[in-house]
């Protein structure tokens, strides 16, 4: 199976409420590729070798956080996210 079969969008199940229309702004743009099911997934991520670190990323950031699933442990998460960040 080629990897960009991989690349899918499942269904958006939960919508985070950002404190400000400035910060849902800033995390989509920033995070959503790899951290939501509204991956932006560009024309290279269908070619070799782009494709298997692409695929790779999207999978391990949506593993790690996905927006667009309900969040377990806000608090631990946002913790999380603002050391990263």
């Amino acid at each position: 199976m080629p990897v960009w079969a991989w690349q899918t969008n499942p269904p958006v199940l939960n919508d985070v409420a950002w404190t400000t229309p400035e910060a849902a702004s800033i995390a989509r743009r920033a995070c959503y590729d790899c951290h939501s099911n509204e991956t932006v997934w560009p024309w290279y991520s269908k070619i070799a070798p782009a494709s298997w670190l692409i695929t790779y990323d999207v999978i391990k950031g949506r593993n790690k956080l996905n927006f667009s699933l309900p969040l377990r442990e806000p608090t631990e998460l946002a913790a999380e996210i603002a050391e990263v960040v």
